[in-house]
């Protein structure tokens, strides 16, 4: 076997494993962004259950954006816990479930398509089931802690 023989099996070999170890390091991150992610929304749903809006809004950016539809845009962290105040106030109790269909990197972002459903009980005991699709920019803040920085969310049609 020639040395040009044993060097090509050699960098194809090594080129393979770089290949190999270079989409595990990509789908090892992703999986840690997955993680980290789920985490946050357990964060939200335990804040939604408590009817405790100012801790939902801390999982946004301080300016970050939350768009509901036939309702204003609410900028910044106290827009958005109010517009959580006046969800809960019309409400004895909710249950909140979260899914993320899809996380995709951004250059340093990511973007998740996902999902919401909430079951409510008004005041008045009557209930009624709200289900959402979203489109969610997280971003790190400044302490590197991952943040919602635009929260997008339409109405599910009816399955």
């Amino acid at each position: 076997m020639s040395n040009y023989s044993k060097f090509s099996k050699t960098t194809f070999f090594f080129c393979f494993l770089l290949i190999l170890f270079s989409c595990s390091s990509q789908e090892i991150q992703d999986q840690n962004h997955q993680i980290e992610i789920e985490s946050i929304w357990d964060v939200f749903v335990a804040s939604w259950h408590s009817q405790d809006a100012a801790s939902c809004a801390s999982i946004y950016l301080e300016n970050g954006l939350n768009i509901a539809p036939e309702f204003p845009v609410n900028q910044g962290r106290e827009k958005i816990a109010s517009f959580y105040d006046f969800l809960f106030s019309d409400h004895i109790s909710s249950v909140y479930q979260h899914n993320i269909l899809e996380l995709t990197p951004s250059g340093e972002d990511l973007i998740e398509r996902g999902e919401f459903q909430v079951d409510w009980v008004r005041n008045d005991q009557s209930t009624w089931t709200y289900r959402a699709r979203t489109l969610t920019h997280w971003t790190k803040d400044e302490k590197g802690n991952w943040k919602i920085k635009s929260l997008i969310f339409n109405q599910a049609p009816e399955k």
